[in-house]
């Protein structure tokens, strides 16, 4: 879906070159669809295209780190048996 929006200009001069506008604007809806926890880290870069790691230094970048919560610790290691072929 292609939606147009109108920002004002002091937005606008914040988001770097016009080129660049598209993707910090697509960036900062889901960095705060992640904060609102409406989608998981995986989600977050699948939507970004990114992985684990690249999605991680994103967080880092933007200072926007979740609590480690006792459920992230349950699905890592369910991800991690997976990889790793145990169950």
């Amino acid at each position: 879906m292609q939606v147009t929006l109108k920002l004002p200009d002091e937005i606008v001069e914040g988001l770097g070159r016009d080129a660049e506008i598209p993707r910090r604007v697509l960036e900062a809806l889901i960095l705060q669809r992640y904060l609102a926890e409406e989608i998981s880290l995986g989600r977050l870069a699948e939507l970004l295209g990114l992985n684990r790691w690249e999605a991680e230094a994103f967080l880092d970048r933007h200072n926007a780190r979740l609590p480690y919560t006792r459920d992230m610790l349950e699905e890592d290691r369910r991800n991690l048996a997976e990889v790793l072929g145990r169950r």
